[in-house]
């Protein structure tokens, strides 16, 4: 009994401790140590074999039956050990691909919003200089004297809508037309004849922006239109409004104009007539 107690404490319990790894070289250790053992003590015990004994010989035959049943078992012991092995290996190495993956998959995430964090500064830093330069072409913008005095700027623009309304009643009471579409094409044509030198670099230049922004990739477009739309002036939008109609800007400026609601302010009263809101979609105003 003492022999086994002793046997547990010297095998069994130091195995405990091991990883499945370690003892399963030390069990193949130990069984390798008692084939050879095994083959030795026969050995010794069977030789020499006397020519002629055949009963000798067959024993000595037979026991190292045992020894190949028992290289069999090691070699499939071995097989199974092996792979084993390579099943943990493969498992490692999903693992490390795992973490890798995972790795890589962060990395590209953290790239693109740097990436998007460039392009989102490049274009504000793009946008807030194309507007500084419109209000460079509006203040150079200059009628010269009228009848309420100089105008420079965006007063020019009250000036210009007084003129265009003007043009809009001579052409209603002298053309032989009611449709409203002629009357103001005829009307603005006049008017643009005469501001075209003044008028032209702006409306371009404001189309540019508007255009600018519904071409780029930002998220919130409406928030850069809008802070586009607080620096027009009430006479602005109302010249606008008719540019956007004329031959000038309807395939163009106009669509722009209803995506983004740019005559959201404006004042509807001061229009020629009121019906000629519904030249556009309600877009434009809501």
């Amino acid at each position: 009994m003492k022999f086994f107690v002793d046997l547990r404490n010297r095998i069994v319990k130091p195995l405990k401790g091991m990883k499945p790894k370690h003892w399963a070289i030390t069990i193949l250790g130990g069984i390798v140590v008692l084939v050879f053992g095994y083959a030795a003590i026969l050995l010794y015990l069977s030789w020499p074999i006397a020519f002629g004994n055949v009963d000798k010989a067959g024993v000595f035959g037979d026991s190292f039956g045992i020894l190949t049943s028992l290289f069999s078992g090691l070699a499939f012991a071995g097989i199974v050990f092996t792979i084993f092995q390579q099943s943990e290996e493969l498992k490692l190495q999903r693992e490390d691909l795992r973490a890798q993956r995972e790795e890589l998959q962060l990395s590209r995430a953290e790239l693109k919003n740097q990436v998007d964090a460039i392009n989102h500064q490049g274009f504000e830093n793009t946008f807030f200089q194309m507007l500084a330069l419109h209000n460079d072409i509006l203040n150079a913008i200059d009628v010269g004297s009228v009848p309420e005095g100089d105008a420079t700027g965006r007063d020019c623009f009250v000036t210009f809508y007084k003129r265009l309304r003007h043009e809009y009643g001579h052409v209603k009471n002298t053309k032989p037309t009611d449709r409203e579409n002629e009357i103001i094409e005829l009307a603005y044509g006049e008017f643009w004849k005469r501001y075209q030198t003044d008028l032209g670099h702006y409306f371009r230049f404001l189309y540019t922006i508007f255009k600018f922004v519904k071409e780029s990739e930002v998220e919130d477009q409406r928030q850069y239109t809008n802070i586009l739309r607080a620096q027009l002036s009430d006479d602005e939008l109302l010249v606008l409004f008719y540019n956007c109609i004329s031959e000038y800007g309807v395939e163009k400026f106009k669509p722009l104009a209803e995506e983004f609601t740019l005559f959201n302010n404006l004042p509807k009263q001061r229009l020629c007539q009121p019906e000629h809101k519904n030249l556009y979609k309600p877009s434009a105003f809501e």
